[in-house]
This record gives structure tokens, C-alpha cells and sequence, in this order.
């Protein structure tokens, strides 16, 4: 019987409800050991409707080193729908589940594919994932449940995790519902304590005190009583809290079985997870018959499960397996490796075995960790390796595993534990494995430490491999050496490294030679050498319209998209950007799509299409965050930033703005925090607040001094440091940053540049300058497809010429822009237009706009509609996003209603004016 927990129970039926009627959810229960959590649990199965699948699996410390072990229990019962996925997903979690040799391309590929395939199983009948102990499973099966359970949507999928809080809980899931559970109030544990063998008063006080409300220290405190203690007639013997009286009191419930039935005992605990007839091989081989366990059942010690006997807690598990002696133990494990024939459990049931050095289990060891590198399981293969060096007598063949173990733990995103064991690597005295070590510790520090220290190491590594004649080795560690100036903004520094990389690399390796120029090209155009840049960029057009996005390089070729965003190059921008994307969304690479969907997102945005720009970075931020990209998520903050405030979600653009500038101070270089200066500079003018708007984009100004950077098109800030400083009645200063503006666009020749140096100058102007400046700045504004700039520039003539009683030449110049802003949703400032308007002598009441996608649409909506706009199906249209066909179903009849729409050829023509 299970008592109290009445809210907690009601909550939890009301939402497998709803599951079976269609509506998602995830929860995770949270709390102490023996608090209850597997026993609601198993109450929300037994809510379950009927007709519902269930899916179950629970973690077991014993197999946390098996990589997906627990998915694999997970989703047996599924894998009939396996050939229902992309081609992509169905290979990646194939792969991963040893059902075919396969290497995913990208760490969240199974993730995307276990969402998919829990999708595929809701389109039979409702289902409900039921996931126990969370903390212990496999690190690549808890990533790819908690991947599933932050991204569920209209699928009809419920899923219930659990998992000790004292245990720091499983990894961050912020968009999954929190059930805490508290000790039960007194009422219930006098019930439930009451609930067994009789007990005196005092003693039930006692027993209450100590179990501080945890129902198992309430049922298993009393069985550890003698009889004498229980009626009151002997003493108490001081038990301490309940945590550790549990496990005494379990402890105290084992010493008192045969010596013969706790050896079995330890060697099932040690197997726990294990298929049955393994365990029972194992126990026949170390001599255990068929009655062994028979005091144990009698003892309510053991429940059978799965066609096997297990502990009924797994507290008594641990219990079992830590009184037994360190000898009976290996022994235990000794049996078990011998019982159990695939690669990983026998490599960790041999570490189980293992006394001081043991090569056997080494080289096991390292088969598992190579087995689980292919796999996909990286965290698993770190940990594989990682023990493998330690049973290892030699030296060098112990520094080589870690070495590889390091290698694991950086793609893992452990940067710590890699650094530390790269570093012990680099001691060998093995040459290649002390460059490899240098080498990881270069690549882990750039991304996540101290990247000139990464440069250092990295010029090392070039300079001994020149010297050796290896000059593509050498290419390549300058090449990676400039990724640090890249993150960091000091673009002079990296066409310095990039041009000593291209040296090399002529003659030796042409695809190294066109690599390095494109970093050089990146950071000319950067520097405001933009001729010389965009040549290097252009002469590289082979590489960045053939490379793969899934390799190494594709942080250089996103990049080479960015900078030609710069310099107005928008349609390689669309054809790098939008194949980068669109092989990300096949491979199921969800990591690899944040970053160039947020230089669509910017592409977008100066073209126009702002509802595409709006999707396009909402997506890069939710992707960003689920991937632990904080570098990327400050950048797409930045780009979401300026969707935001242009469509006049002003507060969430400040929220937005605010965080990304925060991130990129912490986590990633000067260059980034200039982006989001910028972008928050920028929703602070789109909201009026001319000083606050100084005041961010001073602080941008100031960065973009120091790197220094000679592209105003960068990040854009320039002209909008100019309004600002104007609006703020700072004229003096806004003359001084106008002419570093155009000094900027008369070095770069940009046509936006020009157009915004010359809307500069039309703020400052004298009145009889005005028309002959703004029709400069027009002409500019006719050389770029940049709509709302242009508008912004119409918007600024119009308020001057009315201000010059100009009112039929002011009112012509604020129709244009006003209709510009209508079309793109550009509220605030169509607001400020028809202020204008109106002191024109316009209608007061100036014709109302329709209301576009942008405003009606959510951002999820709307990266649904686009994708439909295109003409793909549901379910392609799921698997680009990583969502069941259901779930674009549900979004898509949303979208309809909303925007009053029947059919897939009216949402595209609609769209049509958003999107070009």
C-alpha cells in the first residue's frame, strides 16, 4: 500500500491522462533514496491507458559503463519501427544499438533518432516512457532520454523519469517539470511504520524520529530489530540518520544469511542488469546451487523480474555487493566474465576482477572502449580507456590509453578530465604519443580554456613537424593555431598564422593550401581589406560549396559564410549557409545546425525576410542551448536579439540581448560580445531609449577599437552609435564616432557602409545639405538588397524635410518607409513613420497593415510553415527538425487556423512576400 503522495499521485495520473489523449509530457521525479520515487513510478504504469505501450528501463550502477546498455532495454519493444526513420537517424541508432556497424556523424544523432522513434511507436497507440534511476544510466543513454524529453511535442508521449537529487540528479534538463518528493508528513509514516510487525509506542516514536519521513527507512528500520526491540524489552541500539541506518539496517539483514547465499548475493549484485541465464551460468560456476538464494526470497530480500530474480532496492543491491569481502568480490566478477560473451560486459566484470596490474583485463578494456567509440559513446569510451590505463604494467602502452581516453573525454565535452589526461600523456617517452597529447591539450584548450596557450603548443607542434619536412603537418597545426585569434577577434593575427599555413601547405596539399586561404580571407575582410578577402573566399568557392559540414573544417567554412555576409556577398551566403543546414538536417546533426542557421538568421534579416530570420535564429538558440554550445548560443542570442526588436518584442529582445552579452563575457571572446552589444545597442534604440543605447554601444566601440576590426558591416553597430549619441542631444560625440564610421566605409567600399555613413551625415546636417545627403544615401541604399535600412534612411528624410516644412516631399519618403515596415512587421518603427505622417498633415488614421506570419505565428510555427512552404511532407518536414510527423501535423493545423489558410499552396504564396 502506498502511503500519502496524494498530490504527487493525482499529478502524475492527470498527466498519463492526457498522454493517452494525445498531449505530451515529461517529468522527472526527484528525491532521496528510498523516498518513494520507484513506487510512483510504478503507480503511473498502472494509470496508463490499455491500449498504451509501455517502455521501461531503470539505470544499474554495475552497468554504467555499458554504453546504451539502457536504451537498448528501452527500446527492444520499438525497433520493429527502426525502418520507419530517415535513412540517416535509422543508421546513427542502428549504430548505436550494435544492430550494424555504424559511425554517427554527430554526438546528438541518436538522441534525434530516439525522439524520432518514439514518435513512430506514438502513431501505433499512446505510449509511456518509463525511465528509474536516472543517475545511473549510461551517460549516451541518459543524453538521449533527456534529449527525448525536452523536445517531446504532439506526439502523445509521456514520459516519467526518476532520479536521487542527492546525487546531483541527471544532467540539465531545464525545460522538463521538477516533482520533488518530501519526507511524508507524520500521520503517514505512523501508518505506514504501523504497516508491519507490532511495535511499542516508544520504539515507533523512536523508529520516526530517525527515519525523518523516508518511507524505506520506515519499512526497513523495524525488520532490523530483534523481537526484544520491537515490544520495547531491550534497548535501541542509537541508530544514526536514515540514510545510513537503511544500508546498516540491510547490512544487519544480510549478516544474518548463510555465508553461501551472501556469495551469491554479491554475485548478482555485482552482475545487476545482466541477462538472467548469465547470472545463473555464473553461479553454477562458482558453485552455487539451486537453493543458495532460497534464504534470501524467504527473507523478502529478492523480487522476480524479467524472468530473473533481482533485489528489491537498490540501496539492498549496494548493500550486498560492499559487505561482501574484496575476494569474493573478483570472484563474483571472475564468474561473471567468463558467463557473460559480449564485449563490453566481460571487459567490466574483468576490471571488476582485476588485482594491481592485469593485462587481460587492459586489453579487454581497451576492445570496449574502441567498440564504444564506433558507437558513438564517447563518455563510455573515456571510461573504458581510461581504465584500461590503469591495469596496465608498460609505461608507454599506459600513457597511449590515455592519450585515448583524453581523446574521448574532449568529444564528450569533459575538458577537464582530458586536459588532465592529456597532460600525464605527454610524459611518455613515445614521441608520436606525446605530439598526440600536445596536440589534444591544444585542441581542448581552445575551445574551452586558454586558447594562446593553445597557440603556443600548436606552433610548436608546426615548427618540429617543418623541420622534419612534414610541411602539411605543419599546415595543419598553423591552421588550427589561428581557430584561437578566429574565437578571440584578433583577425590581424590570424591572417598572419593563416598566411604562414598557406605557405606550407603550397605545393603539398591544395585542399590545406584553399583552407588556409579562406581563414585568411575571413580575417582580411575582418581587418577591412575586403578586395583582398573576398578574392581568397572567391578562389576557394571549390572547397566552400563541396566540403562536408560534418568535418572539420566546417567551423572554417560557417565562418567563410559569415564574413561574406559582410561584404554583401549574400548569395554565396545563402548556397554555403543553406547546404550546411539542409546535410545537417539529414545526418540528424543536430550540434552542427546552431551556428549556421544563425548566419541565415542575419542573412534573412538584412534581406528582409524577417519571418525566416526570426525561425531561423529562434531555432539556433533552442538548439544551441539543448547542445551546450555556449559560444554559439551568445552569438545566435545576438541574431534573435535583433529579430526580436525589429518586430517590437522589445522586452524579450532586452531579456535576450542581455543574457547573450553576459554569456559571451564569460565563455567566449571579444569579438562575440561586440555581437551582442551590438544587437542589444540596437533593441534599445528600436525602443527609445537613446541613452541607454549610447551607452551599450560605446562599450561595443570600445572593443571594436582595441581588436581593431576596419569592417563596419560586421556587426552593424557604427551607424546606430551615431543615431543614438543625436537622439541623446550628444552631438559632438556622435560627429566623432560618424567619422570613424567613414573612415570605415571609405576603406571598405561597402554599399551599405556608404548608405549608413551618409544617413550619419544627414543626422548631423545643416538644413540646406538635407535633400542632397539623403539622395547620396539612397543611391547607396540602391547598390544592397538591405530593405529596412533603406527604410530607415526614408524614415530619418522624411522627419527632416518635415522638420524644413517640406511637408508633400517629407510625406512621399515616409510612405515609402512605412510601407517597408509594414511589410516586414517592423512595428516600433512603423509606429515612429506614422508619427511623422501625421505631423505631415497625413490621415491621422493611417491605413492599417494586415498582420503578417511573424506576428501570429510562434517562431516554432513558424520554421514548420517555411519548411511546408518548400513543399516537403510531414514527416520530411519532422525529421528536418527532429519531431514526429504528428507533432507537424498538430503545428500545422495551428498554422492554418491562425492565419486563416486550407492548403499548402496558400501558406507558400503567403509566405512568398515574407520570405523573398
Amino acid at each position: 500500500m502506498l502511503y500519502g503522495r496524494s498530490r504527487e499521485r493525482e499529478q502524475l495520473a492527470e498527466l498519463v491522462r492526457g498522454a493517452g489523449a494525445g498531449r505530451s509530457f515529461a517529468v522527472l521525479v526527484e528525491g532521496p533514496a528510498g523516498i518513494g520515487k520507484s513506487v510512483l513510478l510504478a503507480e503511473a504504469v498502472a494509470q496508463a491507458p490499455a491500449d498504451a505501450s509501455v517502455l521501461r528501463t531503470a539505470g544499474f550502477e554495475a552497468e554504467a559503463g555499458i554504453p546504451y546498455g539502457a536504451l537498448s532495454e528501452l527500446l527492444a519493444p520499438a525497433l520493429h519501427l527502426l525502418d520507419g526513420l530517415p535513412e540517416a537517424q535509422r543508421a546513427a541508432l542502428a549504430g548505436a544499438l550494435a544492430l550494424e556497424r555504424a559511425l554517427p556523424r554527430d554526438r546528438f544523432a541518436v538522441p534525434a533518432a530516439v525522439l524520432g522513434l518514439l514518435g513512430l511507436a506514438a502513431d501505433e497507440r499512446p505510449l509511456l516512457v518509463v525511465v528509474d534511476d536516472v543517475h545511473w544510466l549510461d551517460p549516451a543513454s541518459r543524453e538521449a532520454v533527456l534529449f527525448a524529453a525536452q523536445r517531446i511535442d504532439a506526439e502523445g508521449v509521456g514520459i516519467v523519469l526518476a532520479a536521487r537529487d542527492s546525487d546531483g540528479g541527471p544532467v540539465a534538463a531545464p525545460s522538463v517539470e521538477r516533482l520533488g518528493l518530501e519526507p511524508l508528513a507524520r500521520a503517514d509514516a505512523l501508518a505506514l511504520l504501523r504497516d508491519g510487525a507490532p511495535l511499542a509506542d516508544d520504539v515507533a516514536e523512536a523508529l520516526l524520529r530517525v527515519s525523518a519521513g523516508n518511507p524505506l527507512a520506515l519499512r526497513e528500520l523495524p525488520r532490523a530489530l530483534s523481537a526484544a526491540q520491537r515490544t520495547g524489552q531491550a534497548p535501541l541500539s542509537g541508530p544514526p540518520a536514515s540514510g545510513g541506518r537503511v544500508e546498516a539496517a540491510f547490512e544487519r539483514q544480510l549478516a544474518q544469511l548463510p555465508a553461501t547465499t551472501r556469495a551469491a548475493l554479491c554475485l548478482l549484485a555485482a552482475g545487476a542488469g545482466s541477462p538472467p541465464e548469465a547470472i545463473e551460468r555464473a553461479l553454477a560456476a562458482v558453485g552455487a546451487d539451486g537453493d543458495a538464494l532460497a534464504p534470501a526470497r524467504a527473507a523478502g530480500l529478492l523480487v522476480e523480474r524479467d524472468g530473473g530474480l533481482a533485489f528489491r532496492h537498490p540501496l539492498l543491491t549496494a548493500a550486498a555487493y560492499h559487505a561482501a569481502p574484496s575476494g569474493e568480490r573478483r570472484t563474483a566478477h571472475r564468474a561473471l566474465a567468463a558467463a557473460l560473451g559480449d564485449v563490453q560486459h566481460r571487459a567490466w566484470q574483468l576490471s571488476g576482477a582485476a588485482f594491481g596490474p592485469d593485462e587481460e583485463a587492459a586489453a579487454a578494456l581497451r576492445a570496449a572502449g574502441e567498440e564504444a567509440r564506433e558507437r558513438g559513446a564517447h563518455a563510455e569510451a573515456a571510461r573504458a580507456f581510461g581504465r584500461a590505463a590503469e591495469l596496465s604494467r608498460e609505461p608507454t602502452a599506459r600513457a597511449a590509453l590515455e592519450l585515448e581516453a583524453a581523446r574521448d573525454h574532449a568529444v564528450a565535452g569533459h575538458g577537464e578530465r582530458a586536459l588532465e589526461l592529456a597532460r600525464r600523456a605527454a610524459e611518455s617517452d613515445d614521441a608520436a604519443v606525446r605530439a598526440g597529447a600536445e596536440h589534444l591539450r591544444a585542441h581542448v584548450l581552445m575551445r574551452g580554456g586558454d586558447p594562446l596557450e593553445a597557440v603556443g603548443a600548436l606552433r610548436s607542434l608546426a615548427a618540429r613537424a617543418a623541420a622534419r619536412g612534414d610541411r602539411a603537418a605543419s599546415a595543419r597545426y598553423l591552421l588550427e593555431a589561428s581557430f584561437a585569434h578566429m574565437y578571440r577577434g584578433e583577425m590581424a593575427e590570424l591572417s598572419e598564422l593563416a598566411a604562414q599555413a598557406r605557405a606550407q601547405a603550397e605545393g603539398v596539399s591544395p585542399e590545406l593550401a584553399m583552407a588556409a586561404g579562406v581563414a585568411e580571407g575571413e580575417a582580411l575582410i575582418a581587418l577591412g581589406r575586403s578586395r583582398e578577402g573576398d578574392a581568397l573566399l572567391s578562389g576557394a568557392e571549390p572547397l566552400l560549396h563541396e566540403f562536408d559540414p560534418l568535418s572539420d573544417l566546417a567551423e572554417l567554412v560557417g565562418m567563410a559564410a559569415m564574413a561574406s555576409l559582410w561584404i554583401e556577398r549574400f548569395e554565396r551566403v545563402e548556397r554555403i549557409a543553406g547546404r550546411m543546414i539542409a546535410i545537417a538536417r539529414e545526418a540528424g546533426a543536430v550540434g552542427r545546425l546552431p551556428f549556421p542557421l544563425g548566419v541565415r538568421s542575419q542573412l534573412h534579416w538584412r534581406r528582409g525576410r524577417w519571418a525566416a530570420a526570426y525561425a531561423d535564429a529562434e531555432e539556433a538558440v533552442r538548439l544551441a542551448r539543448e547542445t551546450g554550445q555556449t559560444g554559439t548560443l551568445a552569438l545566435t542570442l545576438a541574431a534573435l536579439t535583433r529579430a526580436e526588436a525589429g518586430i517590437g518584442r522589445l522586452e524579450e529582445a532586452r531579456a535576450h540581448g542581455e543574457e547573450g552579452v553576459a554569456l559571451a563575457e564569460v565563455a567566449a571572446g571579444a569579438a562575440t560580445v561586440l555581437h551582442s552589444l551590438a544587437a542589444l545597442g540596437f533593441a534599445e534604440l528600436t525602443a527609445g531609449r537613446a541613452e541607454a543605447a549610447a551607452a551599450v554601444l560605446a562599450r561595443a566601440d570600445a572593443i571594436d577599437r582595441g581588436l581593431p576590426l576596419g569592417e563596419p558591416a560586421l556587426t552593424m553597430y557604427a551607424p546606430d552609435l551615431v543615431e543614438a549619441l543625436v537622439r541623446a542631444g550628444r552631438r559632438e560625440e556622435a560627429a566623432r564616432a560618424l567619422a570613424r564610421l567613414e573612415e570605415g566605409a571609405d576603406r571598405t567600399a561597402g554599399a551599405w557602409s556608404d548608405a549608413v555613413a551618409a544617413r550619419g551625415r544627414l543626422l548631423l546636417a545643416e538644413e540646406a545639405d538635407v535633400e542632397r545627403i539623403g539622395a547620396e544615401a539612397l543611391l547607396a541604399h540602391g547598390l544592397v538588397e538591405m530593405p529596412f535600412e533603406r527604410a530607415r534612411t526614408e524614415l530619418l528624410l522624411g522627419e527632416r524635410l518635415r522638420r524644413a516644412r517640406r511637408r508633400a516631399a517629407a510625406r512621399e519618403r515616409l510612405e515609402r518607409a512605412l510601407a517597408t515596415f509594414d511589410r516586414l512587421g517592423a512595428e516600433p518603427w512603423a509606429s515612429r513613420a506614422r508619427t511623422e505622417l501625421r505631423a505631415t498633415g497625413a490621415a491621422a488614421g493611417a491605413p492599417a497593415r494586415a498582420v503578417t506570419p511573424v506576428e501570429e505565428l510562434t517562431p516554432h510555427e513558424l520554421q514548420v510553415a517555411l519548411l511546408v512552404a518548400e513543399g516537403r511532407t510531414n514527416r520530411e518536414v519532422g525529421a528536418a527538425l527532429f519531431l514526429s510527423a504528428k507533432t507537424i501535423e498538430h503545428h500545422l493545423s495551428a498554422i492554418y487556423r491562425k492565419l486563416g489558410l486550407r492548403s499548402r499552396t496558400q501558406l507558400a504564396a503567403m509566405l512568398a512576400g515574407e520570405t523573398g
